[in-house]
């Protein structure tokens, strides 16, 4: 899928999102074959699959196979913001010691983060969201 100018094709593998690494950032958000709405905040009710010009292929979809946060997931202390890791489905995910069960043919989603209230008015401004597309 291509959204903002990046494409990403077939990235199987481990990601090191440590507190040490580069790649780790407090307030982040992670989409994969989505965008957000209307809205324009990730994690919310409104992100959709990715549209328009880019390489889409019949009978696949965006996965994120596993999340693991050893730690906390954070958003901000702003109130008119929202993060959050969203694709079009999510095998499983764990923060800390708190696992979420994602169904493989529903869309859910789950409040993360102990931080907010976010855009959404909500207690949390980080969510977990898959959009429950199946091939």
């Amino acid at each position: 899928p291509q959204a903002s100018g990046i494409e990403v094709l077939d990235l199987p593998g481990v990601y090191d999102l440590s507190e040490d690494s580069p790649e780790a950032r407090i307030a982040s958000s992670v989409l994969a074959g989505v965008s957000t709405g209307v809205a324009t905040f990730p994690g919310t009710a409104d992100d959709e699959t990715v549209t328009g010009a880019l390489r889409d292929v019949a009978g696949r979809i965006s996965q994120i196979a596993s999340i693991l946060i050893k730690g906390q997931a954070l958003g901000s202390s702003a109130n008119d913001d929202t993060f959050g890791i969203v694709a079009q489905q999510i095998g499983k995910a764990q923060i800390g010691a708190v696992k979420f069960k994602f169904g493989k043919l529903t869309a859910d989603a789950f409040a993360a983060a102990p931080t907010g209230p976010g855009a959404t008015g909500l207690l949390s401004d980080f969510f977990l969201r898959d959009l429950g597309i199946v091939v």
